[in-house]
């Protein structure tokens, strides 16, 4: 077991910093059971070698992992699939919007592929829906970044406009540039949108 983890038996693993306390906060907002490990990847790239040596363990009995679609949520479930086949443990074709858990008698495994299961994204996009119906901000954040866009000023590529628009509201908000995970913990963001409540019902039915 690594020093900085305290379940050797349940695991989430997601790709970056960002993640991890995000959903630190989001478990904790909606009360769900601290019985978890977040394990950070740093990159995706990471994620065969993760998978191989947690399914080794012989104390793992949940393994969750949630990623970024990015531009290509097919590649990137086909990619999940592939590593876990390899490790004998096949996936099904494909993945529900409402996230996959899957088990045998052994162990238990969960995936969810920001932002919804259906959508090419980041996490970013997620926090899109839990941004407060009555938001004034955010339409005028929207209207400032087609601007930009419209002068082609913007050095971004195109699927990361949900990350510009997120931090750029985050920038007005009345402490700028809070942190997401300290966002959802100052309630700047609202977890009760539907959306948010599917992945916080995924996240607890593989934990709990």
């Amino acid at each position: 077991m690594r020093n900085s983890e305290k379940f050797p038996s349940q695991k989430l693993i997601v790709e970056g910093e960002s993640d991890l306390y995000a959903i630190a906060e989001l478990r904790n907002s909606a009360n769900i059971e601290y019985n978890f490990d977040i394990v950070v990847l740093g990159t995706i790239t990471n994620l065969e070698n993760e998978v191989s040596v947690r399914l080794k363990s012989s104390e793992i009995r949940t393994i969750g992992i949630v990623v970024d679609a990015d531009e290509n949520l097919t590649k990137i479930w086909k990619r999940i699939q592939n590593i876990f086949n390899e490790n004998g443990f096949p996936l099904p074709e494909n993945i529900s919007e409402k996230g996959l858990i899957v088990s045998n008698e052994n162990i238990k495994i969960g995936v969810w592929i920001m932002p919804n299961n259906n959508l090419n994204g980041t996490l970013e996009g997620f926090l899109h829906y839990l941004i407060p119906e009555n938001d004034s901000l955010m339409p005028e954040v929207i209207k400032h970044t087609d601007n930009v866009e419209s002068k082609k000023l913007q050095k971004y590529n195109s699927n990361n406009r949900s990350k510009s628009e997120i931090y750029s509201w985050l920038a007005l908000q009345e402490s700028p540039g809070t942190p997401i995970g300290k966002a959802i913990n100052y309630k700047y963001f609202k977890i009760e949108n539907p959306k948010c409540q599917t992945f916080l019902d995924w996240l607890n039915k593989l934990f709990n």
